[in-house]
């Protein structure tokens, strides 16, 4: 667990670092106000069982009369006072403590949840194709909720840690043999607790984080394909999926509550026991009610404090080990590097002037894996419309993915007007192609926004341009529908676009990709799940667009391609052009 906090601490910004340090000074002073508190209680009780006995120290007599007390009854008041505000100062520190530490929480969960995102989203195209998203999502939700629960819950140990120490100096000068006995009792009763359930917490804890994945996965299938579950009935089938997973998780958690939370129900009753035996033994030793009652009521008050704070190192200590396997996750995430070319921005395209070739490219996912292209040679020029087909999984998706800068080639050349996109290795050309590159995918991603926020994908919706939504609208032969219904181009589209028809859906992939202004359009099996009517309208309107704009269609349909100007196949993983005539 210190291993664990550790590297947690490494990880967690500089402000945030001197943040804890001044939690730190707060649980110390909440400590020695707690001392005040209960040192407090001696004399409170000592003068209302017998104030005689405090007018008898001569220190307290000359005091008590200096400050206009002249006998002891009237030192009550002021004692009792006095009593008061070192409690009540105690529990304003303690508030003080509790709502620092829920905010400086707060704060570092979010540093947590936004890094996590971060360096979850900032990785190579090769690294996502290669993830579930049901983990990503896992780990920027719950894991890191977990991590934040963690950090709660050591310091929430810390300061009772704190505490303690302070609250057992206390009752050691208060009678050192007594606090001894109390403090070897509890101290071992909960090492023996913690050593006994450390393994099947930490088996909860790893089993915990490996279903809640499942769980997310199982919740993506279900409602991601909520039209094939609800036409084929399959409901139950998922139902009983989910639960299969859900039970176990819920199971292991509640175990790991129970064993963080038991020793606390086991140990209150021994703590009333050691009062009574305390109170037995004074009585054999003497027979000064005041020196009994003082020393009941000191140490009454002491358990009081000390019990809990106990139970919460202990608690702390057992929700850490049930978040471990969950925390080394979100830690393994914080320490993954971002390339440096991922903190790059250009807002600068790289303009075709006259063609890109393909040259001799090659193109494997691995170092050990086969070739998925080989010997790839083709040119497009600027304004040309060119189709790519090729079988399913004759490699059509790479090689468009290679376009797109997403996957750079494994051997060969991309010359953009004569110049190699890769020979400088610099990110920047990268960049500024991908500026000029749009992407109108099969299944267009539309969020529950409205018409222009998803036209102008990806930007603050203040900093959206009306006039040049509509105008990416008319020229994708859309702007008609929405301008003429009742809400324009603030009618929500629904979950991915659940509310609009197919053809309407891929023309706000057009019109996104006219938005940003790209003067390479490339269009992978737009059309494959229309029907042919809506695929002709749609074609119709690519072939409208302005002739300075290239547009490369991938497809398996040959008949899709007849206004363009040349189309190339991918078969046996070789490029060759092919006649349309």
């Amino acid at each position: 667990m210190l291993n664990l906090t550790i590297s947690l601490w490494k990880l967690v910004r500089k402000r945030r670092q001197i943040q804890l340090l001044s939690l730190l000074f707060i649980m110390i002073l909440n400590g020695i106000a707690e001392v005040f508190s209960l040192a407090s209680i001696v004399p409170f009780l000592s003068v209302l069982i017998s104030p005689e006995r405090l007018w008898d120290i001569n220190i307290i007599k000359d005091l008590s009369i200096y400050l206009g007390f002249e006998s002891p009854e009237k030192l009550i008041l002021p004692v009792t006072l006095f009593f008061i505000f070192s409690v009540a100062i105690a529990g304003f520190i303690r508030l003080i403590n509790l709502w620092l530490s829920t905010q400086l929480t707060a704060s570092i969960g979010t540093d947590i949840g936004c890094e996590t995102y971060k360096r979850a989203i900032f990785q190579p195209y090769t690294v996502h194709i290669r993830r579930n998203t049901a983990e990503i999502i896992n780990l920027s939700t719950r894991l890191v909720d977990t991590t934040v629960s963690f950090i709660n819950s050591s310091l929430l140990l810390l300061n009772s840690f704190v505490l303690g120490l302070f609250i057992t100096l206390v009752l050691f000068i208060i009678d050192w043999k007594t606090a001894s006995i109390a403090i070897i009792l509890f101290s071992s009763s909960y090492l023996l607790i913690a050593r006994t359930t450390k393994n099947k917490i930490l088996k909860n804890g790893l089993l915990v984080q490996r279903l809640s994945t499942n769980q997310v996965k199982i919740l993506q299938e279900g409602f991601g394909a909520i039209r094939d579950v609800l036409l084929n009935n399959t409901q139950s089938f998922y139902m009983d999926k989910y639960q299969k997973h859900v039970f176990p998780m819920r199971k292991s958690e509640a175990s790991s509550i129970f064993l963080s939370m038991f020793p606390r129900y086991a140990l209150d009753s021994t703590g009333l026991i050691l009062i009574s035996f305390l109170a037995y033994l004074l009585f054999l030793q003497t027979t000064n009610n005041l020196y009994i009652f003082t020393i009941l009521g000191s140490f009454a008050l002491g358990a009081q404090r000390l019990l809990p704070a106990m139970q919460q190192i202990y608690g702390g200590w057992s929700n850490m080990c049930q978040q471990k396997a969950s925390v080394e996750k979100v830690i393994n995430i914080l320490k993954k590097p971002i390339p440096k070319k991922y903190y790059k921005k250009t807002k600068n395209a790289l303009q075709l002037k006259e063609k890109i070739s393909f040259k001799n490219v090659y193109f494997k996912y691995h170092k050990n894996s086969n070739y998925i292209l080989e010997d790839i040679n083709f040119d497009i020029t600027k304004g040309e419309r060119v189709g790519i087909i090729g079988e399913t999984g004759s490699g059509k998706s790479t090689l468009m993915d290679i376009i797109l800068g997403l996957l750079e080639p494994t051997k060969g050349k991309i010359l953009l007007d004569n110049q190699d996109l890769y020979k400088l290795k610099s990110y920047d050309s990268i960049l500024k192609w991908q500026a000029s590159i749009a992407h109108v995918p099969q299944q267009i991603f539309l969020t529950d926004n409205t018409v222009m926020e998803n036209i102008a994908f990806g930007l603050p919706k203040k900093e959206i341009d009306l006039k040049k939504v509509k105008n990416a609208a008319k020229e994708a032969q859309i702007f008609d529908f929405f301008e003429n219904s009742k809400y324009k181009f603030n009618t929500l589209v629904g979950e991915r676009g659940v509310r609009l028809s197919g053809g309407q859906r891929q023309r706000i992939g057009i019109a996104r990709a006219l938005y940003k202004g790209a003067k390479i359009l490339i269009f992978d099996e737009a059309t494959s799940a229309l029907d042919q009517n809506t695929e002709s309208q749609l074609m119709q309107a690519i072939k409208n667009l302005n002739s300075s704009i290239t547009i490369i269609l991938i497809t398996h349909r040959l008949n899709s391609l007849k206004y363009f100007d040349k189309v190339i196949e991918i078969k046996n993983k070789k490029s060759n052009y092919i006649s349309l005539y």
